[in-house]
């Protein structure tokens, strides 16, 4: 074998060290005779003198030519890739040799990352492990390992160094390997919503709905793709079956989304019978004021004028203080000529008014409509 390489040789400084510096450079060509307890023990000295370049060629000669466990291979590559990196300072054979040590013992992602990118090049060191990671990629042999490291990477982009630039390609390439990856599609539905391109966003999401095994992420991701047909690309009738197909039962709150999809369509017996479907969920009184004001509203709209004005009477009974539910009733009186409630309403009304020129405007319609109110 080769004579001893270092950078530096090192300087004895007793009689001692000099025979044992002579003994460790006879032994060097008996390593391939010696036991594997022998050898680490040379290789151990041969490390306190700092002898890097030597102890990387007795590594890779007993990794190539030794009757090694993939436990011992293992453990001579973890050490060969700690003199590489931390002792001779040479990140590219660092690299070459992490490559081989992934590809002939098949390494999992978690135990390359955990092993040699953290172990190794150190926890906090993301700009290299950024580096390591994409030079490692293609040594991983299984599918779902790939796409580990790439999720680990892209993470490292996006959240310790802050290149968002290159989180996209990294998305883009898992993407590749595995079409449902719910972390991409989740990453590509934000991405295209903050660049306005809605028709991609709702595909990601339809995607996702496909992808996402948990219930409750498909429901959510239904709900948003509903939400974004419905608010941005303006078209209820895609929101309003989204929700049927994929948010009956859901615990989510899906009911805005639904009854303005339906108001929209001008679907107001069909918004009707859903909001009285959703009765049972109102408990407390300022609620249940609010949805019967709500299907008064929607009486309007349906021409469905007698009805209305008994949903706004009711929503008052359930807050009596609710001036949009005493705004609705009064001009639907108006539009019905019927005077005399208009008139008792109006009193009821003015008595909870807190402005002056409200007051005002309720003594006006009042004197028009008491005349009215007195002959009928």
């Amino acid at each position: 074998m080769e004579s001893i390489e270092r950078r530096q040789p090192p300087v004895p400084h007793s009689q001692e060290e000099i025979e044992l510096l002579v003994s460790l450079a006879r032994n060097i060509t008996d390593f391939p005779r010696m036991n594997l307890s022998e050898q680490d023990s040379l290789l151990y000295q041969l490390e306190a003198y700092e002898c890097h370049a030597q102890i990387v060629k007795l590594l890779e000669w007993r990794i190539q030519h030794g009757q090694l466990t993939s436990t011992q291979a293992f453990a001579d590559y973890i050490w060969l890739m700690r003199i590489q990196y931390l002792g001779l300072e040479k990140f590219s054979e660092f690299v070459y040799s992490a490559k081989k040590c992934i590809s002939s013992l098949s390494l999992s992602f978690p135990t390359v990352r955990l092993h040699i990118a953290e172990e190794i090049l150190g926890s906090e060191n993301f700009e290299e492990q950024g580096q390591f990671y994409r030079n490692v990629l293609d040594s991983i042999p299984q599918t779902a390992q790939k796409v580990l490291l790439l999720e680990r990477l892209a993470l490292i982009y996006e959240k310790k160094l802050f290149r968002e630039s290159d989180v996209e390609p990294v998305y883009r390439q898992i993407l590749g390997i595995d079409p449902y990856n719910v972390k991409a599609l989740r990453f590509f539905k934000l991405w295209y919503a903050q660049l306005g391109k809605w028709e991609e966003a709702a595909q990601q999401l339809s995607t996702l709905i496909v992808a996402s095994k948990n219930p409750h992420e498909r429901q959510r991701a239904a709900h948003e793709m509903a939400q974004i047909h419905l608010y941005n690309l303006n078209q209820p009738a895609e929101a309003r079956e989204i929700i049927i197909e994929y948010c009956a039962n859901s615990q989510l709150d899906t009911r805005q989304t639904f009854i303005e999809a339906l108001e929209r369509l001008e679907a107001f017996e069909e918004l009707l019978e859903y909001l009285s479907q959703t009765e049972s969920l109102v408990k407390e009184n300022e609620e249940r004021a609010f949805l019967r004001l709500k299907q008064g509203l929607v009486c309007l709209k349906a021409s469905r004028m007698k009805d209305a004005i008994l949903f706004f009477k009711d929503s008052i009974k359930f807050n009596q203080n609710s001036l949009l539910a005493y705004e609705a009733l009064v001009n639907a009186l108006i539009d019905t000529d019927n005077a005399k409630e208009l008139v008792d309403t109006l009193n009821n009304l003015s008595e909870i008014v807190a402005f002056d020129s409200s007051r005002k405007a309720i003594s006006e319609i009042l004197k028009r409509a008491e005349p009215s109110a007195i002959s009928s």
